[in-house]
C-alpha cells in the first residue's frame, strides 16, 4: 500500500474537516506469465483499509462508509 495513495475524504457539513485514517487498496494486475504488477491510480479501488473507529470518531467513520458506498465491512479483532 503506497503512502501517496489518495485517501477517502469526508465531504459533508460539519464533518468536512474530519480525518479518518484510511487508504484505498487496489488489487495488483498480473502479466500473462503470472507476475504481479503494481496497480495504477486509474484502477478503481476495491477496498478501504482502516482501523475500527474510536468512540469519538464513530460518526466520521460511518460517514466515510456511507459516502464511499462500502458494501461490506470486515473487522479483525482480538
Amino acid at each position: 500500500m503506497s503512502l501517496t495513495d489518495p485517501r477517502p475524504n469526508i465531504i459533508s457539513g460539519l464533518l468536512s474537516a474530519a480525518y479518518v485514517n484510511a487508504s484505498f487498496v487496489r488489487r495488483p494486475r498480473h502479466t500473462p506469465a503470472g507476475c504481479a504488477v503494481p496497480a495504477t491510480y486509474s484502477q478503481h479501488p476495491e477496498y478501504i483499509s482502516t482501523q475500527g473507529p474510536l468512540e469519538n470518531t464513530v460518526a466520521d467513520y460511518l460517514t466515510m462508509i456511507y459516502q464511499q458506498r462500502v458494501p461490506q465491512i470486515v473487522m479483525l479483532c482480538r
